[in-house]
């Protein structure tokens, strides 16, 4: 039944998570995703200042093996790195590439990840960790919002 509801799970992408250590030490955990659903559409932002271009995007990760396992930012990054690696996490501010990205070592190859030089490259916004029966199902994250808004009906 999982396959079913997740059959449109057929991109992959590399998700950047940056981690600053408090002895001022970075890292950053990278995993690629493979059989997820990736949608992005770039929107333009329209203010009293001016327009700008934005990429809204939504990215639904199954939370079922052989893919890394969803963890808590907080807990991940707590982790010794070895311990990381069937895991993965994402916070605002992190980043998402379609397909295979380039491997991210430095604060300046962080900083040198950005849409210009890196087409189909977006930052999170929003990430919700969807739970069914106890346990997370999937994880939904998302940019500036590419959809109409969510309002919740009880």
């Amino acid at each position: 039944m999982m396959q079913q509801l997740y059959r449109l799970c057929e991109q992959t992408v590399t998700v950047y998570h940056a981690i600053y250590h408090p002895n001022g030490n970075f890292e950053c955990e990278q995993r690629l995703l493979q059989g997820v659903y990736f949608d992005s559409t770039d929107n333009r932002d329209t203010t009293t200042s001016g327009t700008r271009l934005e990429r809204g995007f939504l990215l639904v990760v199954p939370n079922t093996a052989p893919r890394p396992l969803w963890m808590e930012p907080i807990a991940f990054d707590r982790l010794p790195a070895v311990q990381r690696q069937p895991f993965y996490t994402l916070q605002p501010g992190d980043k998402i590439l379609y397909g295979q990205g380039p491997t991210v070592e430095t604060r300046v190859q962080w900083a040198n990840l950005v849409p210009q030089t890196h087409d189909g490259l977006v930052t999170v916004r929003c990430v919700d960790a969807k739970w069914f029966r106890n346990a997370v199902c999937h994880v939904e994250c998302e940019g500036m919002r590419s959809y109409a808004p969510r309002t919740n009906s009880y």
